[in-house]
Formats: structure tokens, sequence, C-alpha cells
């Protein structure tokens, strides 16, 4: 038998987290709106629609500079996309949640699946970000064996007496110069991913831990109305045994009381710990 007190207190507390959600999924879709926005003039004025310039230090320092605030747009982009996706889910399993009220196991599945599905998530931001990690300390290497290289040119150049050779040395270590230029902009854009995936990883956490928690409080409040009915049920069961044995057990009330008056319950700390266990 379902308390109705405690439904609506569900369906309240549902209510309120679906008009939470549905702000903030409003606010997600115009930073991603935004974002595409910023994409798209980005793209519009990139840079390798112009004739390469590769000789020209200027050229190549703006070229760099673009691309580099061209992949920081494509990637707040695919964050903002994400976390309207993630919100659209939660919304969907929230309203999915308030339509299964009717019947409280209904809404108990629905929840672990929410959990389920949360538990993905942070699992797949995980990997992730283990991905991002072993990229940017391959980068790390290939910058440090670049530098390495840079510096030998250097004094090779700075050793080299043919004019040939010298011109030779210069092309090469411009060259080299560019290349760990090309590297020190890919792991800076290698750690600014990881530090999303990070922040995406604690928010996913979050969100778990709140589809947790919800989970437990509808478990502990199907488990307390259970225990009532259960309670109800064996009292009037005894209550017609006095009955017809011919005692005078007075109201229902005072037999209640006289039958739980020696019964002990369980502390507050004793049903916490049978909660998280």
């Amino acid at each position: 038998m379902n308390d109705p007190m405690s439904i609506l207190n569900t369906k309240q507390e549902l209510e309120n987290l679906i008009s939470e959600t549905e702000r903030d999924l409003i606010s997600a879709q115009a930073d991603r709106d935004r974002y595409r926005r910023d994409c798209q003039r980005l793209y519009a004025q990139a840079p390798d629609n112009v004739q390469e310039q590769p000789n020209n230090p200027e050229w190549m320092q703006q070229r760099r500079a673009a691309l580099a605030e061209r992949e920081q747009a494509h990637q707040a982009l695919k964050d903002a996309a994400e976390r309207c996706a993630t919100l659209e889910k939660a919304l969907a399993s929230h309203r999915a949640g308030l339509a299964a009220l009717a019947t409280e196991d209904g809404y108990i599945d629905a929840l672990r699946e929410e959990v389920k599905a949360a538990a993905a998530t942070v699992q797949t931001i995980a990997d992730e970000r283990t991905r991002l990690q072993e990229q940017s300390d391959q980068v790390e290497a290939d910058r440090h064996t670049a530098q390495q290289h840079l510096q030998q040119l250097e004094q090779q150049r700075a050793a080299a007496l043919n004019p040939a050779s010298v011109k030779s040395l210069r092309e090469s270590f411009d060259n080299a110069q560019r290349e760990l230029s090309d590297l020190d902009l890919l792991a800076d854009n290698l750690r600014a991913a990881i530090d999303q995936a990070t922040r995406r990883h604690t928010d996913a956490q979050t969100l778990h831990q709140n589809a947790q928690h919800a989970l437990a409080r509808a478990q502990m409040k199907l488990a307390q109305k259970t225990v009532q009915a259960l309670a109800a049920d064996a009292l009037r069961q005894a209550y017609a045994i006095a009955l017809q044995a011919g005692q005078q057990p007075g109201s229902m009330g005072q037999f209640a009381a006289a039958v739980f008056k020696d019964v002990p319950l369980p502390s507050a700390e004793a049903c916490e710990a049978q909660q998280s266990s």
C-alpha cells in the first residue's frame, strides 16, 4: 500500500529537478549555439584557406595562433554538445521517473538505470582522460627529442664554415624550430583537453552520486512502507485473534501501543549502517 504523502513528496522533488534540468539545458544549448557560431566564424577565417608563407615567421606565428583558437573553439563546442546530450538524457530519465510514479517499483527501476548510465559516463570520461594523458606523454617525449635535435643543429651551424653548409643547416634549424613550435602548441591543446576532461569527470561523478542518493532514498521509502504495511496487517490479525479469544484489547490504538511497548526499535545509526551496506 503506497503512502500518498510519500508519493507526493517524491513527485514534487522530481518536478523541481525537471525544472532545474530544463533551465540548465536551455543555458547549455545557448552556449552550444554560441560556440557553433564561433567555430563557423573561425573556419571562415581559416589561415589554411590562404596561400602558405612558410618562410614568413610572422605569418607562421599568426597561423599557429589562429589554428589554436580554432581548436579551442572546436573543443568548447564539443564539450557543450556533450553537456547538452547529458542533460537531455537526465531530463528524459527524470520525466520517465515522474511517469513511473504510479508504480513505485517502476520508479526505482528507472533510478537503477540512471545510476548505471551515470556510472558508464564516468568510466567513458575516465578512459578518454587516460587516452589524452597518454597522447600528452608522447608529445612531451617528442618535444624533448625535438629540443635536443635543435640544440645539435645550433651547434653544427655555429661550427660550420662552408657557406652551403651554413645555408643548409639554417634551413634545417628553421624547420626544426617550426616543428618544436607545433609540438608546443599540441602539448598546450592536450593539457587544456585533459583539464576539461577532468572537470567533466568531476561533474559526471557528482551526477552519479546524486543518482545513487536518489535511489537509496527511494528504496528506503519503499522499505518503510513495506514494513508499515506488514506491521499493520499483522496487528489487524492479532487484534482479530484477541477478540475471537474473548479478550478485551480495547481500541486498535490501545492494542497497538500494548503490542509495541516492549518491542526494541532500531536506532538511526543502525538504519544508516544498514542502508550504506
